[in-house]
């Protein structure tokens, strides 16, 4: 049996398990498993260390500040949350997709380069990651410092770290989201954030 909750339940839920069972992190450092039982906190309340216990115990104030970046070529989107309440978000297309479907960086590593609208696609390229990490500094000094999480190609967040305009942000201290992301928007921003405020616990074998 599988139940989700929302995130202002995980402190309730954790500590009903741990009354029945012991709990250690899983391999995948995000989730608990114990005899019968796997518990997933909230994606919003990340697991830091590897006891359920000193988890549960940090359990206090809820969602930090936290920044969602969803990234594909020539669109991002992007929110700034404390705990709920979206305080800013942003999201910002460039054409930097050829005809064939193929965003222009990528085309140039492995064809060179094109004959047609290769220098405007390779501006707008750079110019979506400078103005991506704009928005993330100054969200940086306005709202404050926030953990991060993003959705993003190896490749492309690669070119993010290395653009000229860098985040605010080094690159071990952001998290990947391990879900299904859409082609970024404001609305598939919304769904992620939802998805990663809910939790859930599975009991197996009639745990």
């Amino acid at each position: 049996m599988r139940e989700t909750f929302p995130w202002a339940q995980t402190a309730d839920r954790l500590s009903a398990c741990l009354r029945r069972v012991r709990l250690e992190l899983a391999e995948s450092g995000r989730e608990f498993r114990g005899r019968g039982v796997r518990f997933s906190p909230p994606l919003v309340l990340p697991i830091r260390g590897r006891d359920a216990a000193r988890y549960l115990a940090e359990l206090d104030g809820g969602p930090r500040r936290q920044i969602i970046l969803l990234l594909r070529a020539g669109v991002a989107a992007l929110g700034y949350w404390r705990a709920d309440a979206l305080l800013q978000h942003k999201v910002v297309k460039k054409y930097v997709v050829r005809g064939r479907g193929r965003a222009q960086p990528s085309y140039l590593r492995s064809k060179g380069k094109s004959r047609h609208g290769s220098r405007l696609r390779l501006r707008n390229a750079r110019a979506l990651l400078q103005e991506v990490n704009g928005r993330l500094e100054h969200w940086w000094r306005q709202e404050g410092p926030a953990e991060v999480f993003y959705s993003c190609g190896v490749r492309l967040w690669a070119d993010l770290r290395q653009a000229p305009v860098a985040p605010p942000f080094a690159a071990g201290e952001a998290l990947k989201l391990p879900l299904d992301v859409r082609a970024p928007s404001h609305v598939e921003l919304l769904r992620v954030r939802r998805l990663m405020s809910r939790g859930s616990v599975e009991w197996l074998d009639g745990g």
